[in-house]
């Protein structure tokens, strides 16, 4: 038999309209509570990624302007590290729409599992488009030092502070999606992301925090080449800024992937089921159960069961 969901439940699947299997996932799981938390989880994560968005739309024109201003390697690593994050955010957005179809035909488990691409593939994109650019710019202003020229320096720190404070306020939003989602299912919030019921959120807080740690070292950079008089700081800065992003995304990577592998409902749960199925008096025994995660708090269980032919007649 086959099981599918966080709740255990079983059923068998055959080929249906759309429309059905919709009514299908609904009469297993959409009555139950996971459901509305479900709902709840994607409302505040879109809100999060919404607010990350224009946030970083007003960040990255301010940015630019004081790179045209200022002339700065590190104000111009911070403007690509917003463009990065607009672009990577948008991404998330899509993740939460895409992930929210309806199973049919194709995909009868549904498109859950596609929050996971789109924060990996906005992970990715973090790498390659924030860290890769401001440490390739910042290494290239070094080999170039008749390029290390800033001016206007007071105009690019009120510009980075402003900026920190709109990011502080995104941050602040994201984690509160966060901290409410995990509340929501009675979890700590280490045991909420480590489950990865929302990895989207969990992107926005990250790329948020490394955003208002940018901003940062950004200050130090400007200030350092200030008060020595030597422009280097300003292109380490821009270096450090890269380096800062890389982490991130190094992070954001590695757990995406690891929630793409499918990964089981664990030891605990497993038995939990296991245990709750061999209860019934039609069942005998339990033999090779396995689970695979389908998508954030979506699991998949398989299992031979043995029944006792006389208890089922």
């Amino acid at each position: 038999k086959n099981a599918t969901g966080a709740t255990g439940a079983t059923t068998h699947t055959s080929a249906r309209a759309p429309l059905e299997y919709a009514d299908d996932r609904q009469r297993l799981f959409g009555a139950s509570r996971a459901f509305d938390l479900d709902a709840q989880n994607d409302a505040r994560a879109m809100r999060a990624v919404n607010v990350a968005v224009k946030a970083n739309t007003l960040i990255f024109f301010t940015k630019l302007g004081a790179y045209g201003v200022t002339g700065s390697s590190v104000m111009l690593a911070e403007a690509v590290h917003s463009a990065a994050d607009i672009l990577n955010q948008s991404l998330l957005w899509l993740g939460i729409r895409s992930s929210n179809k309806a199973p049919d035909e194709n995909y009868n488990y549904g498109y859950r599992r596609e929050r996971f691409v789109w924060s990996l593939i906005s992970a990715v994109g973090v790498f390659f488009a924030g860290s890769g650019v401001s440490v390739a710019h910042g290494v290239h202003t070094l080999l170039a030092p008749e390029t290390l020229q800033v001016e206007h320096i007071g105009v690019g720190i009120g510009v980075l502070a402003a900026s920190a404070a709109v990011d502080a306020y995104s941050l602040r939003v994201a984690y509160a999606a966060l901290r409410d989602n995990a509340a929501a299912r009675n979890m700590s919030l280490t045991d909420f992301v480590r489950a990865g019921h929302d990895p989207t959120s969990v992107a926005v807080v990250a790329e948020d925090a490394a955003a208002v740690a940018g901003c940062g070292v950004a200050t130090a950079a400007l200030l350092a080449a200030h008060v020595t008089g030597n422009m280097a700081y300003d292109a380490f800065g821009s270096i450090a800024v890269g380096g800062v992003l890389g982490l991130t995304a190094t992070y954001l990577i590695n757990s995406n992937r690891l929630l793409l592998l499918g990964r089981s409902l664990g030891d605990e749960k497993m038995r939990r089921v296991t245990d709750a199925i061999r209860s019934d008096p039609v069942v005998t025994e339990v033999y090779r159960a396995k689970s695979e995660e389908l998508g954030p708090g979506s699991y998949r269980f398989v299992a031979e069961i043995e029944f006792s032919g006389a208890k089922v007649v």
